[in-house]
């Protein structure tokens, strides 16, 4: 397991050697412990500040599928075979009766106030369950194939899920129904996540790309991100500025995202007519603008108030 600094890609750390390939990782929410989950259901805990692991790990009792973090950081989510178990952080004790599913389980998530979990199943059906009781609670989310990623937005009152019917789906987190279509993608939807300020989607699928869309109209913004393989993790930087996707290759690429652009149709025209010096025909070809004929458009474009960017 390695720890890297994003500006410059640079190791942090030496690499921590691990008995058994390591899948899943995570961390606390003060940034100050990190979890790191093997294929062997062992899940083991390190000190950041001194790269040292002083407590005893914690046994799942099956493959891991998935590892994650309350919000308040005293609770731990750990799935993998047919179940899920809650840990408490402190002790490293289970605090409710596993979370049994009916075929194996994938990635879950806490939702912001952590009084939920939502889990993902090989059946098809994302489940809330409620953290007090561990028993479910609300409606059950349907997708056509395996649910293989969830999450909540910010406010928790949306949440996402990917699946390997090739699909993204947004839901009502009060009453279980979906919001719009569904988002399609050319395979398996690994991995989906919402930004930090809600407004974009993120989605790692198995033809090897990550997708921004846009969550209000549910659109592609920008081309695709291309990884080397398989992606198997996305995640956004808490500033919302850089992402990153790791794919089954093994590395790990920082990207920029793409933010839609906002405005009146013909002004954002005339800004790609002027920014490229070109335009396109009747035919959907592109053609060259003569320097008249730019220098038209430039001072249309001033007309409505120049370029539309913040």
């Amino acid at each position: 397991m390695h720890l890297w600094e994003v500006a410059t890609g640079r190791p942090l750390r030496p690499p921590l050697p691990h008995p058994a390939k390591v899948g899943y990782v995570a961390f606390s929410p003060d940034g100050k412990t990190l979890l790191a989950g093997e294929e062997d259901g062992t899940v083991r805990f390190w000190e950041v500040a001194t790269w040292t692991s002083p407590r005893k790990p914690l046994r799942h009792g099956a493959r891991l599928d998935c590892l994650a973090c309350s919000p308040d950081g005293k609770t731990l989510l750990s799935g993998g075979g047919g179940l899920y178990r809650l840990w408490n952080a402190s002790t490293g004790k289970s605090t409710l009766p596993p979370l049994v599913h009916p075929g194996r389980v994938h990635r879950g998530a806490f939702s912001p106030d952590g009084r939920t979990v939502l889990t993902g199943c090989s059946d098809g059906l994302a489940r809330f369950w409620e953290m007090a009781s561990g028993k479910p609670t609300g409606p059950s989310l349907p997708h056509q194939g395996r649910v293989d990623c969830a999450a909540f937005s910010a406010d928790g009152k949306t949440a996402l899920t990917g699946s390997s019917d090739r699909t993204a789906r947004l839901w009502e987190v009060e009453t279980g129904q979906p919001i719009g279509a569904p988002l399609y993608h050319p395979n398996i939807v690994w991995v989906a996540v919402f930004s930090p300020d809600g407004k974009t989607l993120l989605t790692g699928c198995g033809d090897g790309t990550a997708r921004f869309w846009d969550r209000a109209t549910r659109k592609p913004v920008g081309p695709p991100l291309k990884a080397q393989e398989s992606i198997s993790g996305v995640g956004y930087s808490p500033d919302g500025g850089t992402v990153a996707v790791g794919s089954l290759s093994g590395g790990v690429q920082f990207w920029r995202p793409f933010v839609p652009l906002k405005g009146e149709v013909n002004r954002l025209k005339l800004w790609v007519e002027v920014f490229s010096r070109m335009e396109l025909d009747e035919n959907g070809g592109v053609r060259d603008l003569s320097p008249p004929t730019w220098d038209e458009r430039r001072q249309g474009l001033e007309a409505v108030g120049g370029p539309p960017l913040p």
